[in-house]
């Protein structure tokens, strides 16, 4: 029944686009349906193939979300750049911006694979990478056995616990063993019942063997024994449901082409490689506000907020119609002080474009708010006489704000410690009660924090400045808010 419903679909595209089909497979190309976003330079009938295998594991799952953009890729030099190869043929990435799934090629069980980490990411906290990749393998097999994986297995042995708990052993029995294990929790009753509670545990941060004896009430390692019997021999059958959607096509220019690969390279942090392109499209299309919008991001994201708000200025003025860009730039004029009114216009003009932008609609609503408030505390303070406040009112601690770009967090038992860096200048702040901190956070996004180093964000903190030499922080965070 799936090939007789994915060639149906591939059999309609054909007959409403004859003329985009007939391209080369160097020619780039778009093929959507309503839950995907698909960009290939492979060919049409590969993207075909891939978005019809896409539609297939969706309706396993039933999700709906908003819809990852999907790359094929034919280039090589597009393959390496994106970290591509014959050991890593997909990959699914989340970023704060887009989620991404990039393929190789439309192959049924890495695409269902990848398409299982982008619905375990939005629907799941952070899953260790054991449990992770066993269930997109389960999945990619709709829940059949996997008969390399068992051959992988008799005859090269099991891994030990600890080594494959770390994500050890080569790649190949990693994911053989991963496979196996999750396998039998999924299609064994005794355990498929109790794998909420231990997903549960798993998201809270719990160790291996703690959240499975929580969960199962018994040792990692025995079912990892049983496991290794049990390989293979049960089965679950995962239903595709018909009809799958009919997919749109349509040729993309070099210059949309060239822009959505760049934006993919600065979503992913291979900035080099999106100023070259963006820097590119800048000398080939100098009115197209693509150009100093992506510029302008890459500014941001290396501290020069000058220079953003500049190039996003720039992007505006060529009529730019992302609804992004008018927020960012609207986030830049509040955190240099502009005028107000130019804060508000922008917002105004981002919730114009995008009315489900609710964090633009929030700031919109209390820019206008502040506005209103100032004229009345103007014409009040107008109307009576100066009144001069005893020193002894004034807050000794001061309340502060920082914008600037999130670095590092250092984990300290019960508290923690931001390093951000603004305008060059690293700064330490300490977190006296982690859970207890509002934030506040744009685009639906979910932050997660981790100890270490951070993936470069702009972040605003309001904190009471209480500089603490012995910790080296300038103050207390009394509030977070990611753009």
């Amino acid at each position: 029944m799936r090939h007789v419903l994915s060639m149906a679909a591939l059999l309609a595209a054909l007959l409403l686009t004859p003329a985009a089909l007939s391209g080369a497979a160097s020619q780039w190309l778009r093929i959507s349906t309503p839950n995907f976003e698909l960009l290939t330079d492979a060919g049409a009938k590969k993207g075909l193939e891939a978005i019809a295998r896409l539609e297939e594991i969706r309706s396993v799952f039933g999700f709906s979300a908003p819809p990852p953009r999907v790359f094929v890729f034919a280039s090589e030099a597009d393959r390496k750049m994106f970290d591509l190869h014959e050991f890593k043929p997909g990959s699914f990435l989340g970023t704060p911006e887009r989620n991404y799934i990039l393929l190789r090629d439309a192959n049924e069980r890495i695409v269902y694979h990848e398409y299982t980490h982008f619905v375990f990411a939005r629907t799941h906290g952070p899953l260790p990478a054991w449990f992770a990749e066993g269930v997109a393998e389960f999945y990619s097999a709709l829940g059949r056995p996997i008969s390399g994986h068992i051959a992988r297995l008799t005859a090269e042995g099991w891994l030990p616990m600890s080594i494959w708990l770390g994500g050890g052993g080569g790649p190949a029995r990693f994911y053989a063993q991963s496979w196996a294990f999750i396998h039998m929790l999924y299609t064994s009753r005794s355990y498929r019942d109790q794998l909420p509670n231990l997903m549960k545990r798993l998201e809270e941060g719990a160790p291996a063997a703690g959240a499975f004896a929580d969960a199962f009430g018994k040792p990692l390692a025995d079912a990892l024994n049983e496991a290794r019997v049990m390989a293979g021999r049960s089965s679950i059958t995962l239903t595709i449901k018909g009809p799958l959607p009919v997919p749109q096509i349509s040729a993309l220019s070099d210059t949309t082409a060239t822009i959505a690969l760049a934006d993919l390279s600065l979503d992913l942090n291979r900035y080099d490689h999106a100023f070259e392109l963006y820097s590119e499209l800048a000398r080939d299309r100098p009115e197209d506000p693509a150009a100093a919008t992506g510029l302008g991001a890459l500014a941001l994201r290396r501290g020069d907020y000058a220079e953003a708000r500049r190039l996003l200025r720039r992007a505006i003025e060529l009529g730019s119609r992302e609804a992004r860009t008018h927020y960012e730039y609207a986030m830049l004029v509040r955190e240099s002080k502009g005028p107000p009114s130019e804060v508000i216009e922008s917002l105004r003009k981002a919730v114009e474009l995008a009315p489900d932008f609710s964090d633009a609609k929030y700031l919109l609503d209390h820019a206008e708010l502040d506005r209103k408030q100032r004229e009345t505390t103007t014409a009040v303070r107008a109307s009576k006489p100066p009144v001069t406040v005893p020193k002894s009112w004034n807050n000794p601690e001061g309340d502060s704000r920082l914008d600037a770009v999130l670095e590092q967090v250092d984990c300290l038992g019960a508290q923690a410690r931001l390093w951000v860096n603004a305008n060059g200048k690293r700064y330490g702040l300490a977190v006296r009660e982690p859970g207890k901190i509002p934030i506040r956070n744009t685009g639906g996004v979910t932050f997660e924090f981790g100890c270490g180093r951070q993936k470069p964000r702009r972040i605003g903190i309001e904190y009471r400045a209480k500089p603490d030499a012995a910790a080296g922080t300038i103050g207390d965070v009394t509030a977070l808010e990611f753009h």
